[in-house]
């Protein structure tokens, strides 16, 4: 039983969260006011330096662009973000907060961003930035409320995700693909993603995802810990999944596997068709098997199946006995 060893590792990496937490708010620069200084988010963050602090009041407002290292700190339940900025994505689609890489140790914390209303959609969006810190948001009806796509080093920490989003067949929480660089050593604990109001074709609680060929980074040293999930069992035409952890090969099978070395711990996933989620395509056992072999999965309130919804029983129980139905 490797637990005792877990649960030192877990609690030193929130002593130092929170350790650097305290730091940058210690040593912040500047701080800016919405709206006694100015209007709106975005105005402040153009007119702040790196290292300042942005501290919103009650009320609503619309989102921002984040590219320099700044802390945003709302006022909790009163500070609403209720429409977005371009996500510079393929599409016409808004973020209440896109961060940039020049953003990398940004701090947001204690806002209700407002999803779900097209084409507001995303909560907070980020490609290649690293360093960021998501604390106390609770984010409503997104089809993605969290999108770290290839940073490094996010905590992400005491967020609730609720709410199936309207006129949307999926909705994902916390969603991280490895597509513009490495996915490495994020920290994703103590959060609450609900999505029981559903009646879509899927929902994912949280989702890490490399594709290999197409895309060019790994997925290593992330944690998934103490983290709760919660769908509508029987609303979703496929399934409801708590935690996946999916492998794509474009080459066909032929390349070495780039998800490893990833802790999934102590999550509470039992309210969903899939808990946690074990998938390759092209659809294969032995991938399966790697992927239970290369990643820490232990100590889960759920059962680890694959995408099909059935456990299969040439993977082999050694990772997965210590989870719990």
């Amino acid at each position: 039983m490797r637990f005792p060893q877990i649960h030192r590792i877990l609690v030193a990496m929130f002593v130092l969260s929170l350790a650097v937490g305290a730091f940058a708010t210690a040593h912040a620069g500047d701080l800016y006011r919405v709206p006694r200084d100015y209007a709106t988010i975005q105005e402040a963050v153009d007119a702040a330096d790196p290292g300042d602090t942005i501290r919103v009041g009650p009320g609503e407002y619309a989102g921002a662009t984040i590219t320099k290292r700044l802390e945003l700190e709302g006022s909790g339940a009163g500070t609403r973000i209720v429409s977005g900025v371009w996500f510079q994505g393929g599409a016409s689609l808004d973020t209440s907060f896109f961060i940039e890489p020049e953003a990398a140790g940004t701090i947001i914390s204690h806002f209700v961003l407002v999803n779900g209303n097209f084409p507001h959609v995303f909560g907070v969006f980020a490609r290649g930035t690293d360093h960021i810190t998501l604390s106390h948001l609770r984010i409503l009806n997104p089809w993605q409320g969290i999108t770290n796509n290839g940073g490094k080093f996010w905590t992400v920490i005491h967020n609730k995700i609720e709410g199936f989003p309207p006129d949307s067949t999926s909705a994902t929480g916390i969603y991280m693909p490895a597509a513009t660089s490495n996915l490495e050593g994020n920290l994703v604990a103590l959060n609450t993603i609900n999505f029981s109001d559903g009646s879509g074709e899927t929902s994912d609680g949280i989702l890490m995802v490399t594709y290999e060929d197409s895309w060019v980074g790994m997925s290593t040293g992330n944690k998934f810990v103490h983290n709760t999930i919660t769908a509508n069992e029987t609303g979703f035409a496929i399934a409801s999944f708590g935690i996946s952890l999916l492998f794509v090969d474009d080459t066909g099978g032929s390349s070495p596997l780039t998800l490893v070395g990833n802790i999934v711990s102590f999550n509470d996933c039992r309210d969903n068709n899939i808990p946690i989620d074990l998938y390759c395509w092209p659809e294969d056992p032995a991938c399966v098997q790697a992927l239970a072999d290369s990643n820490e999965i232990v100590g889960n309130l759920g059962d680890v199946v694959n995408r099909s919804g059935v456990s299969d029983p040439d993977i082999n129980p050694r990772d997965f006995r210590p989870n719990m139905p």
